[in-house]
């Protein structure tokens, strides 16, 4: 049957393995290399990806709004100069002509 087993006999090295990862919170102590990291992960990775996407959106000055479709104010005329990719996927209510 199904339940705990009187003859299951736990490794010693994971049960203790999973008691530190229970109460890592209170092991954490910060160090410089903490700080660098959670620099990084917070600040540096989401500054470089936003720098990236402003920069494959260069010259684009018109979004569409919801009410728009992609291709009535989309165009590659020089007043109205689209960015390098289109992340916009298919809405409800728009036609499949559109796409």
């Amino acid at each position: 049957m199904a339940g705990p087993s009187k003859s299951l006999v736990l490794d010693p090295a994971l049960q203790k393995y999973y008691e530190l990862n229970a109460n890592r919170y209170k092991y954490f102590k910060w160090t410089p290399r903490h700080a660098w990291t959670s620099i990084i992960y917070a600040i540096a990775i989401p500054a470089t990806l936003t720098l990236v996407a402003y920069k494959t959106e260069v010259g684009r000055t018109h979004l569409p709004t919801w009410g728009e479709g992609r291709h009535q104010s989309a165009g590659n005329s020089a007043d109205n100069p689209q960015g390098l990719f289109e992340l916009r996927g298919k809405r409800k209510g728009d036609t499949m002509v559109e796409w």
